[in-house]
C-alpha cells in the first residue's frame, strides 16, 4: 500500500510524487496498491478532472508498471464518451489493464450525483 499526501486537485504534482515513491519500491514488491483517485483527492470538479484510459494517468501508471516489474492498481475519475466512472485500474508490468467501475456509489458523499455505476 503506497500512502502520502494527496495534493488537492493536482494531477501533475500527485503523478510526480507518486511516481517518486513507486521507484523505491523497484525490486521489493510484486503489486502496489495507490489509494482512491490518487490523482486528485476526491473532488466534485469531476469534468476537468476525470481522464481517459489514453490520458496522463494510465500512460504514467503503465510506464511506472514496466520499468519497476511490479503490478499497480488504483483508481481515477475515468471520462468515457462523456460519461463520468469513479474507475479502478489493474496494470501489469507487461502494460495489461483490467478496469472496474465502482457499481456501489457512496451515497453520503453524493458519488451518485457525479459519476454511472456501470457502462451501459
Amino acid at each position: 500500500m503506497v500512502q502520502t499526501s494527496i495534493l488537492w486537485e493536482n494531477k501533475g504534482g500527485n503523478l510526480s510524487a507518486f511516481g517518486k515513491q513507486l521507484a523505491r519500491l523497484k525490486g521489493r514488491t510484486d503489486i502496489a496498491v495507490l489509494p482512491e483517485t490518487f490523482t486528485t483527492g476526491f473532488s466534485v470538479n469531476i469534468a476537468a478532472l476525470a481522464d481517459n484510459m489514453a490520458g496522463d494517468t494510465i500512460t504514467a501508471v503503465k510506464s511506472w508498471a514496466k520499468k519497476y516489474g511490479f503490478a499497480i492498481t488504483g483508481s481515477l475519475f475515468a471520462e468515457d464518451n462523456g460519461l463520468f466512472f469513479n474507475r479502478a485500474f489493474f496494470v501489469t508490468p507487461k502494460g495489461d489493464i483490467y478496469t472496474y467501475d465502482k457499481r456501489h456509489l457512496f451515497r453520503m458523499g453524493n458519488e451518485h450525483k457525479y459519476f454511472l455505476r456501470e457502462r451501459s
